[in-house]
């Protein structure tokens, strides 16, 4: 089989940011590229973090997949992320003077008359006339499941940088968070680190009350703490932060995923998902520390125009902005054994049957492909 397609100036920025997320979670990418859709995916060494990005065809010029005489419908391709995102990250610095990006994929016949190799091509072109191509070797990828449902009861809708002022201010040692969902609005906690798994101080305490009032949409059925990883869910903060999108997060209870979802219509549907740890693995009792917490109302989230995220600024100086660090004490485990995809077995399904991608007529000369699920229309050619 044999794929090509070109990437605009535009695209490139959202191919870019969703290679950079993927890299933050996996090793290995996996594309899996259909007549009427571009996948990339991936899934993190403890199957407790998972992305799922759908690419329609009309985000793409010249989107052409043939199958060349082959039985398949759908190519698919593993790939060392780290590879594919480097070539991307050195020409990220000057996206806006890119004309295009050409991307070609072949599979490899042993068979064929002419003998070839899986190889991705890419060229990318200047708008100075400058060129520049790179090749990349892959091996056969397996189908992409999700280990989740793309819809949860609870929903919380608000500015990336809302959460990412607070993220940011955890120790640089802390490996979890709690995510504590309540009537009055959302903490953010550091979750006691095992001290077997820590080298020298354990990370300090920090504890923020960020306000329901402060969210576009605070939608909780019922109180939740989930425990989750810090640095897998700031990359996804900071993946819709450059996106310029709004964060929505949907849960249903400890233990079961928190999902991340992003939209652009007619073009992509992005699926980030973070297993929570079940309850019966951290000590649930409540600490009896003392912590005080930011008032997220005397911080100001005004959004700048540059494309450096502003420091927030003090309203009114007060006692209650200033966070009360304290060392941790209480040991407790990392994650169980029980992994992402089995804690979400009885929801293994293929790609999600509904998602808001709609595309218009292909006029490529592409064979006929399989039923695509995150396409009311089908693509004949």
């Amino acid at each position: 089989m044999e794929f090509s397609a070109v990437i605009t100036s535009e695209g490139f920025k959202i191919f870019s940011g969703t290679l950079q997320v993927l890299a933050s979670l996996g090793e290995v990418v996996t594309l899996e590229i259909h007549n009427g859709q571009f996948v990339m995916s991936t899934l993190n060494s403890s199957r407790t973090g998972q992305g799922v990005i759908h690419l329609s065809r009309d985000f793409f010029k010249d989107y052409i997949l043939l199958r060349r005489g082959s039985p398949e419908t759908v190519l698919r391709c593993n790939v060392l992320n780290k590879q594919f995102y480097s070539i991307i990250k050195k020409n990220m610095a000057g996206y806006k003077s890119i004309n295009e990006c050409q991307l070609r994929i072949t599979q490899g016949n042993l068979n064929a008359v002419y003998h070839t190799e899986s190889r991705i091509y890419m060229k990318i072109l200047y708008n100075n006339g400058v060129t520049k191509k790179n090749t990349l070797w892959y091996s056969n990828g397996d189908p992409v499941v999700m280990f989740c449902k793309n819809r949860y009861e609870s929903r919380l809708v608000c500015q990336p940088q809302l959460l990412k002022d607070f993220l940011v201010r955890f120790d640089h040692k802390t490996q979890d968070i709690e995510f504590i969902c309540t009537e009055q609005g959302l903490v953010l906690k550091t979750h006691p680190e095992s001290r077997t798994l820590s080298t020298g101080d354990p990370p300090v305490k920090s504890m923020f009350l960020i306000y329901k009032a402060d969210f576009a949409t605070f939608d909780i059925k019922r109180n939740a703490k989930l425990v989750i990883n810090l640095k897998e869910f700031k990359s996804i903060v900071d993946y819709i932060e450059y996106l310029g999108g709004a964060l929505e997060l949907q849960y249903e209870a400890p233990g079961f995923p928190i999902l991340n979802t992003y939209t652009l219509p007619s073009k992509v549907v992005s699926f980030m998902a973070l297993q929570s740890v079940p309850p019966h693995v951290y000590n649930s009792q409540d600490e009896q520390d003392e912590l005080s917490f930011v008032d997220t109302h005397d911080l100001d989230y005004t959004p700048s125009s540059t494309s450096r995220r502003p420091t927030p600024t003090p309203t009114r100086a007060s006692m209650s902005t200033v966070q009360r660090q304290l060392q941790q004490q209480q040991p407790q485990h990392r994650h169980s054994a029980n992994s992402f995809a089995q804690r979400n077995s009885s929801s293994n399904t293929s790609l999600p049957s509904t998602a808001p991608i709609l595309s218009g007529t292909d006029n490529n000369p592409a064979e006929d492909d399989d039923d695509e699920p995150l396409f009311s229309e089908t693509h004949n050619s």
